[in-house]
């Protein structure tokens, strides 16, 4: 995950929202950015993030903030990027993308990397078995169709690349 991770901080820039922060995975790979303000709807992963960032130098400023994807608290247009991984799975994907393109800038990047439905027949058969209980327990859906809801949401689509079959990077921007 590391190769991701590192792909997705490489192309991030200027003023950075990563939604659904969590414990700061991502951090240590941002490289020329502004600022980094990451924000989580949970304050046990913000806790973690923050030990994270205190024991990184990151050479940038971050904030973490307890708040959700589905309700920015941020003006419209004020972000130049918006990295996200793993989080489009577990909400309202149509409130948090709305959210995400009313922050960005004209021309402003959004980076994903989701997990999606399998390519490979067997791995999908087996995703399917496992996805009602992901949904129920974790609230997580292991099928998810992130490209499809970017398109709808009119996203322009940049870059697509699939890793491991069931992995998807997507660069896109607002217009």
């Amino acid at each position: 995950m590391d190769g991701w991770r590192e792909v997705l901080g490489e192309r991030a820039e200027g003023c950075v929202l990563e939604v659904g922060v969590g414990t700061g995975l991502n951090l240590p790979f941002y490289r020329g950015v502004d600022g980094v303000v990451g924000v989580d709807s949970s304050l046990g992963m913000l806790g973690r993030g923050v030990d994270r960032c205190l024991d990184l130098d990151v050479g940038f400023d971050v904030s973490f903030l307890l708040m959700s994807v589905e309700s920015l608290g941020f003006r419209d247009s004020c972000f130049d990027t918006v990295v996200s991984s793993f989080l489009l799975c577990n909400v309202d994907s149509g409130r948090g993308l709305g959210e995400i393109e009313r922050v960005l800038r004209p021309g402003g990047r959004l980076l994903l990397l989701e997990h999606v439905r399998p390519e490979n027949r067997f791995l999908d058969f087996l995703f399917r078995l496992v996805n009602p209980v992901s949904v129920w327990v974790l609230g997580d859906d292991l099928r998810g169709e992130p490209v499809k809801y970017l398109e709808e949401r009119g996203f322009r689509i940049d870059c697509v690349k699939r890793f491991g079959g069931f992995l998807l990077f997507v660069e896109c921007r607002v217009e």
